[in-house]
């Protein structure tokens, strides 16, 4: 998923795949971190309230 996202920037398929997962594994573990990245896909770290204090 991060993939399609990050290396391949085809954010498209990025969220075509985090739905399906939700979709599919709706109890599974990593549903809230699937949710956090459908929420920041395409956006630059500046943009991402919980990570604007990460220093590079």
């Amino acid at each position: 998923m991060d993939i399609y996202a990050n290396i391949l920037e085809n954010i498209e398929r990025a969220v075509s795949i985090y739905q399906t997962f939700l979709e599919t594994f709706p109890d599974h573990e990593l549903v809230s971190s699937v949710k956090f990245e459908l929420e920041i896909l395409g956006k630059s770290i500046n943009e991402i309230p919980a990570l604007k204090n990460i220093k590079g």
